[in-house]
């Protein structure tokens, strides 16, 4: 599964979550059947933009809201990672922590610049 699905997956099950829905309410209010969202969620669909617009209003947010990465938006987090990654899991996940870290990073400084 990519990146990108991967990305849009999560930002849709934390919405649904935060609207208190689940997968057959989604799919009831899309009118499409409880297998497509089912799909949807692990990866066998492909979101395209007609499902992404459907899900965007069905849920009244923006499409970006589904496909953007979230990042770590507080600089109280701090990860430090010792020893070694085996799995290929364990070294992915780590992975987009780093670059969500230095993403934050970088709009911290920036920010603090401007200020």
């Amino acid at each position: 599964m990519n990146k990108s699905r991967q990305v849009v997956i999560r930002n849709l099950q934390r919405i649904i979550e935060e609207k208190g829905l689940n997968q057959a309410q989604l799919a009831k209010e899309l009118k499409v059947s409880k297998g497509f969202i089912s799909m949807l969620f692990n990866g066998k669909r492909n979101f395209s933009q007609n499902v992404l617009e459907q899900l965007a209003e069905v849920l009244d947010v923006r499409i970006s809201d589904l496909t953007k990465h979230q990042s770590i938006n507080s600089s109280e987090y701090v990860i430090h990672v010792r020893g070694k990654a085996t799995s290929g899991i364990a070294k992915e996940a780590i992975s987009d922590w780093i670059i969500e870290m230095n993403d934050f990073t970088r709009l911290s400084n920036s920010f603090q610049e401007e200020c």
